[in-house]
């Protein structure tokens, strides 16, 4: 639950610091954009190309981001290769477990009965 809540905190501060990080980009550019209306760039194509940008800049940040996260998991196997979840983590093949031990059982009772025979 901890790592859940510091995820969409997360989410959220990152989604609001590119949100102002436009609107920053917007404000200071707005002279541009109205120059490109004056030579007759229609509303939709100015927003058209803000929407690019931002699409550009979020896919761009995303990539990097899971690039980041699968060699810093690569390094971690690295220097670590025996790192083991928490035992209350782990999946529990009980049915294949106690599969194996029965098998091994009735192998040594077989082995008894003939070394018997």
């Amino acid at each position: 639950m901890n790592l859940f809540v510091m995820t969409v905190i997360s989410f959220i501060v990152g989604l609001s610091i590119s949100g102002q990080t436009f609107y920053t980009f917007i404000i200071e550019n707005i002279d541009k954009f109205g120059a490109l209306k004056a030579i007759g760039a229609k509303g939709s194509e100015l927003v058209a190309m803000i929407l690019f940008q931002a699409t550009f800049t979020a896919l761009t940040g995303y990539g990097l981001g899971i690039g980041c996260c699968a060699l810093v998991t690569w390094l971690a196997h690295l220097r670590a290769p025996r790192l083991r979840r928490p035992r209350h983590l782990q999946q529990h093949r009980v049915g294949v477990r106690h599969g194996d031990d029965y098998r091994r059982r009735l192998e040594l009772c077989r082995g008894a009965q003939s070394a018997q025979d």
